[in-house]
């Protein structure tokens, strides 16, 4: 479990940026799972990234926020709380960076993938993570596309939605009303992975009922809600 020297310096800057942002104890326990997570997996997304250093317009900017990877542990806490059968479906992550969910996915039987982030780069590292993970497999199909998250067509095989607080009020709001519209051309039971649930509100008053809830130290947190 041993990172190598450019790997110590990934974690290391890592650790230093949760630790002034929140506190000692969240970096360590954070850092631990990370270094568990990215070898079980093999890929590399660990890091936090401000939006302003790639392409993207101001507009599209001022709605996103910076790149930060979901807690390992938190988001396979999360995963093993869905029912068997949501696998059977397509899971769609949005704002999926460089791929760590869509990974984990696989892991958990997921064999239709789809990541929409707005930056071109990550959608690069999203590919080439999903192709070197160690759960990756000749049965899986995945689409990942570089456009801004509202403008996402939902194929209505999706049963799983995942989130990380990726992006501002107005844009989430847009989202919750595609997922909608794709609920109701095609009626099923759906579930939303929503880290940091920020804006769990919008779900609920869609009808979403509150299927499963994670927290450790404090700042760590996740709920599945779902809908049938």
């Amino acid at each position: 479990m041993q990172p190598d020297k450019m790997s110590f310096r990934k974690y290391f800057k890592y650790f230093r940026f949760i630790q002034q942002n929140w506190h000692f104890r969240l970096a360590a326990f954070t850092i631990y799972h990370e270094i568990i997570g990215e070898k079980k997996y093999g890929i590399d997304t660990t890091g936090t990234e401000q939006l302003w250093e790639y392409d993207i317009e101001h507009k599209d900017l001022k709605d996103a926020e910076a790149y930060q990877p979901s807690s390992y542990y938190i988001l396979e806490k999360l995963m093993d709380s869905l029912p068997a059968g949501a696998s059977k479906g397509r899971i769609i992550d949005f704002g999926c960076g460089k791929g760590r969910t869509l990974a984990v996915a696989m892991a958990y039987g997921f064999t239709k993938l789809t990541g929409v982030d707005i930056i071109y780069e990550y959608i690069e590292a999203a590919q080439e993570n999903i192709r070197i993970c160690k759960f990756y497999n000749r049965n899986i199909s995945y689409d990942l596309v570089n456009k801004r998250a509202q403008d996402l067509a939902i194929s209505d095989d999706t049963t799983v939605f995942v989130f990380f607080n990726p992006f501002k009020e107005n844009v989430m709001k847009k989202v919750v009303d595609n997922i909608m519209d794709s609920y109701d051309r095609s009626p099923r039971k759906i579930f939303v992975v929503y880290m940091n649930d920020v804006y769990r509100n919008l779900f609920l008053s869609k009808g979403f009922k509150q299927h499963a809830q994670v927290q450790k130290l404090t700042y760590l947190q996740g709920v599945v809600l779902s809908l049938s």
